[in-house]
């Protein structure tokens, strides 16, 4: 796969997913502000609502780290909370650790997650990497 096909397929998976969250907005509100905000909860929250969509999960909803496999690619989307009395949490830099991301800056960044999986023999996926960041509020409240 070229570079322009993984872009065009990475694209297409990011407005998938952004249109998914979009078109069910409301209800991701409403349903997010009966949660005590952790990790745990946002994981098991999140595996739920994207298994209409991405109908075969790699993992188990324990955590914020999800995986899923599609025909063409496996999809890992990292759930971030940010804490809204931490500047650097939602200042427009989100903390990506080495095994939370496939993408590869040349001299500067080297994942641990591959950028193809082959579950199949000679098969090979890519992996993309979607991150969703989720501002808690909850820690003013309880102060």
């Amino acid at each position: 796969m070229n570079n322009l096909e993984l872009e065009r397929l990475e694209r297409g998976y990011f407005e998938f997913i952004s249109c998914y969250l979009k078109q069910n907005s409301d209800s991701l509100a409403k349903e997010l502000g009966f949660l005590i905000i952790n990790s745990k909860d946002i994981g098991l929250f999140f595996h739920y609502f994207f298994k209409p969509i991405f109908r075969y999960p790699k993992t188990l909803p324990l955590n914020s780290c999800l995986n899923f496999e599609l025909p063409d690619a496996f999809i890992q989307i990292q759930v971030k909370t940010a804490l809204i009395d931490n500047r650097a949490d939602y200042k427009g830099k989100i903390n990506t650790a080495f095994n939370q991301t496939s993408y590869r800056v040349k001299g500067l960044f080297v994942p641990n997650l591959p950028q193809y999986y082959s579950p199949k023999g000679d098969i090979k996926k890519l992996c993309l990497t979607y991150i969703i960041p989720m501002l808690n509020q909850i820690s003013r409240l309880l102060n």
